[in-house]
């Protein structure tokens, strides 16, 4: 309970100036006792003033009867639930993408095997030109044999359905169609590709899972299927953002590149890239060759390891830091890294290649990595990227790889090569694959093609695993995120370039004229004084750091951050003037992966072998939706859940801040440590990482079950007011697996935590046992008749988390969108008043309820709560009646009252009174 006042501060100073004035004279017992005595009225008038206007009493009063009571976090229980509920509904999602995969294997087993074979779908709905205008014809003579860049036929006589009727829907944010599916197929691939328009017909059929799948749980977000031959068909059906209407802006969405994709097509991998950079590697074969290599990182997931040797006459690690001891390190493929070696692709061609050392330190760095912590311990390859090589190399094969543990993938690129044979032998003989990429626009085709063959050993076994990947950001917002990046940081540098020459041109050379030497000009001394010599004013390095980076040699720390929060000011302050500074909403989320094979075990003709990879199905899950399972609410104040992959990156916790300046994703949003975010206090100047909090993290990856830990307590920093301040708190931690996940769930809450909690159930009929209307609580005076005889509504004085799901539906179009969540509660306690049969509230494991047509959510914990709240606190909204009298008004008057609100610590609900 809070009572703002505007012109407290001036009492304070004035009682404070009194006090130094008594200090300051000789002590005299009659002052001090004048003064305890004004102090002690003072007082008194607050807390009448505050008891009175609050009701403080009742309040106490109401908050106490019926057996509440403050009772200690019981840290186990609340993990269990919370890690249940989290199970719950994530193992929804994995029986609904199992349940495409095996409905979808039968299908294309069916096709392949019928006769005669099928015919090619005449029509499909394509997501890039859905609802779109056709093109105008072609004018005679511009006929060049090939379809029109948005082609309604093709020479397979299939066409492209082009109308869908599209609804918006609150749960998927977009227009859509329940009742189809869409296909996305990226730029770099023809629509009308006879094998990918085989892969259409079957999984045509998938539609129906994908329904019956929404249908019995309308939580689910998209499910997909992303085929091996590129294209991705999602339900339901949408129009693509990105239709390549703008040249400029074209769609580079590949869903044979995304993470999740990627981690059920393969299994982990150490993976080493060799990189030519002989004298021949010029021109266009560079460009191509460091392509292939950035679209071979683009494959990787952060379960990958990866390092790029350059080679010719020696062979040597593409960044330097990698060398360890001698003896190269994998890195970890996060974005981070992956960023890392991209930014060093940039180098010099000379000389001849030597394959040998070249192929010898691979096979030897794969070898030396095996078996570390850091590395992923299963398949291994090495990817030869170069324009031809002179030899075999049989007997080095021989004895690096006898036994064909790993493979060798060979890219030879450049237009005009002769010296295939002998890469494509080597790709053959070390159960690789070999493609010639001659053009920048087949590279990212020509690079996909390794990945089926690493997937064959997983075909074969015919051994499947849903994968769930670690937090991502869509691919267009990471694409424009990392160009942003690197703009603002060239901006950065072209603002200390610009002070840079201006200080040497109006400071240096104005002291060179009046005859200092130019040799003997500096700005790396530490005394800030005249050189006595030349008399030339020496910078210290600090101020020539601040002149360069602020335009002033002289500027204090304190006028840093007055700049910064100008700044900040006026960027908010002109938001819809500068377009640049616009805030994007990302939505972060996780998704669940599960591959899909070929079942056949030979072709119809040759009685060949079979192990095709068809594909993977997926669906998406939202972090929000996974914070909002983890019932903050239950835990209280200052404590939280957080969850953290296999690998220690952090999925949801509140101190994951993905975002810079809140519209750039910074580059290892995606691959924060727990131990970046969990800041332990040890005193000493440099926080280095804590024993403790790194056994935890270690613990917390190895754990292989659901039971939670027992209880670990450490010391952190925690940040407050924006990093204005921070506050030392002790803090107690439990953390169990989250079953069938590489997830695994923390909960802390702070030592000796205490929680409110109600012995009560409030019944939610249409009158309470007082015989009151349950919504009078919330809005006891809902409509009134003016002096006019006008009917009024007065504003709402209350307010709900505005993060908290207490009701909602996932019907589309049951609400209008624009309501707001108070609007939502009151109509469902409506509906609850008005039940006839007991209220569906769900369970742990299962939260949404069918109610005949109407699926939705409703947490009976919060919602129960939150009447209670408002039936003990509703003669808190009564106490205007008191501002009428006038002993409080010249207090009010005097000390600037200007705001009375209640703040409820579940359920952040405001009742102000204006004074």
């Amino acid at each position: 309970m809070f009572i703002k006042f505007q012109n407290v501060h001036r009492l304070v100073w004035a009682l404070f100036y009194i006090i130094l004035q008594i200090s300051g004279e000789s002590r005299n017992d009659e002052a001090f006792n004048n003064m305890e005595a004004l102090m002690r009225k003072l007082g008194q008038s607050f807390f009448e003033f505050s008891n009175g206007i609050t009701k403080f009493n009742e309040l106490r009063d109401s908050f106490s009867q019926k057996g509440q009571s403050i009772e200690d976090v019981n840290i186990n229980q609340v993990f269990s639930d919370v890690n249940a509920r989290l199970h719950g509904s994530l193992q929804g999602r994995t029986d609904a993408i199992q349940k495409v995969a095996d409905y979808a294997e039968p299908r294309a087993f069916d096709h392949h095997n019928s006769v005669p074979t099928p015919q090619l779908p005449k029509s499909y709905f394509n997501a890039k030109q859905l609802n779109k205008p056709p093109p105008p014809p072609a004018e005679s003579g511009d006929d060049d044999g090939k379809p029109p860049p948005y082609c309604t036929f093709c020479t397979q006589n299939c066409t492209f359905s082009t109308l869908l009727q599209m609804s918006y829907n609150e749960h998927f944010k977009v227009d859509v169609n329940l009742n189809r599916s869409s296909v996305h197929v990226p730029t770099s691939i023809y629509e009308c590709d006879r094998a990918l328009l085989e892969a259409l017909v079957w999984s045509s059929d998938l539609e129906e899972p994908f329904k019956n799948n929404y249908k019995q749980n309308p939580t689910l977000g998209w499910q997909y299927f992303g085929s091996s031959t590129g294209f991705l068909r999602q339900y339901p059906a949408m129009k693509w953002p990105n239709d390549n209407s703008d040249k400029n802006s074209p769609d580079l969405y590949d869903c044979r590149f995304r993470p999740w994709y990627t981690a059920s097509a393969t299994s982990p991998k150490n993976l080493l890239i060799l990189l030519d950079v002989s004298g021949s590697m010029t021109g266009l074969r560079r460009r191509i060759a460091k392509a292939v290599v950035n679209s071979i990182l683009d494959t990787l997931t952060e379960n990958d390891y990866v390092n790029v040797f350059k080679f010719s006459d020696l062979t040597e690690v593409l960044v330097e830091c990698t060398n360890d001891t001698g003896k190269p390190i994998l890195l970890q493929a996060t974005l981070e890294n992956l960023r890392e070696l991209r930014m060093s692709m940039e180098q010099k061609t000379y000389g001849m290649s030597d394959y040998v050392i070249a192929l010898s330190k691979a096979f030897d760095s794969l070898k030396d990595n095996l078996g570390r912590s850091e590395s992923a311990n299963c398949n291994q390859a090495i990817m030869l990227v170069t324009d031809g090589a002179p030899s075999y190399f049989q007997d080095l094969f021989n004895k690096y790889n006898k036994h064909k543990k790993i493979r060798l993938f060979t890219y030879l690129v450049g237009r005009e090569v002769t010296d295939y044979k002998e890469v494509q032998w080597m790709a053959c003989y070390n159960r690789g694959y070999f493609v010639h990429v001659g053009s920048l626009g087949e590279v990212q085709e020509q690079v996909f093609k390794y990945i089926p063959v690493m997937a064959r050993p997983l075909v074969m076994s015919q051994k499947r695993e849903v994968i769930w990947t670690p937090v991502y950001a869509n691919h267009a917002e990471i694409v424009e995120s990392e160009w942003q990046w690197e703009l603002k940081t060239r901006k950065k540098q072209k603002l200390r370039s610009v002070n840079y020459k201006w200080f040497f041109h109006n400071v240096a050379e104005n002291n060179i004229k009046k005859g200092a030497n130019k040799s003997s000009i500096h700005a790396f001394s530490d005394n800030g004084k005249k050189d006595k010599k030349s008399d030339i004013f020496i910078l210290a390095l600090h101020k020539l750091k601040s002149f360069l980076d602020y335009g002033h040699p002289n500027i204090s720390y304190k006028n840093i951050r007055r700049m910064e929060a100008e700044a900040e000011y006026y960027k908010k302050r002109n938001l819809h003037m500068f377009k640049d500074y616009e805030g994007k909403k990302f939505n972060f989320i996780v998704s669940a992966s599960y591959p899909v094979y070929d079942i056949r075990n030979y072709t119809n003709t040759s009685k060949e072998r079979i192990a095709n990879f068809l594909g993977v199905v997926g669906t998406d899950v939202s972090i929000e939706e996974l914070k909002d399972l983890t019932s903050p609410f239950q835990l209280g104040v200052n404590a939280y859940a957080f969850a953290i992959t296999n690998n220690g990156h952090i999925v949801f916790h509140p101190d994951f801040r993905p975002l810079y300046d809140n519209n750039i994703l910074k580059p290892n949003y995606n691959s924060l440590d727990l131990t970046e975010v969990e800041l332990v206090h040890k005193n000493g100047l440099f926080r280095n990482n804590d024993e403790e909090l790194l056994q935890m993290r270690t613990d917390m990856i190895d754990k292989n079950d659901a039971d939670p830990s027992p209880k670990r307590i450490l010391s952190v920093r925690v940040h407050r007011d924006g990093f204005k301040r921070v506050s030392l708190r002790n803090q107690t931690y439990v953390f169990g697996k989250i079953p069938k996940t590489q997830y695994t769930l923390a909960i802390e809450v702070p030592v000796n935590a205490t929680v409110y909690k109600g012995e009560i159930e409030v019944f939610i009929h249409w009158k309470d046992e007082s015989k009151n209307i349950v919504t009078n609580y919330f809005d006891p005076n809902s409509s009134y008749v003016d002096k006019n005889g006008d009917l009024k509504t007065p504003q709402r004085n209350w307010r709900i988390h505005p993060d908290w799901t207490y009701c909602r539906y996932l019907t589309p179009g049951k609400l209008n969108f624009s309501h707001t969540k108070e609007d939502i509660l009151i109509h469902f306690i409506k509906r609850i008043q008005g039940s006839i049969v007991a209220w569906k509230w769900g369970s742990i494991t299962l939260r949404w309820v069918e109610d005949g047509v109407d699926y939705y959510v409703c947490n009976r914990d919060l919602v129960q709560s939150i009447v209670f709240d408002a039936m003990v606190t509703k003669t808190f909204g009564e106490s205007q009646e008191i501002l009428n009298d006038q002993k409080f008004q010249n207090l009010i008057k005097s000390a600037g009252a200007e705001l009375l609100y209640l703040h409820n610590q579940l359920h952040h609900s405001l009742y102000p009174i204006v004074f």
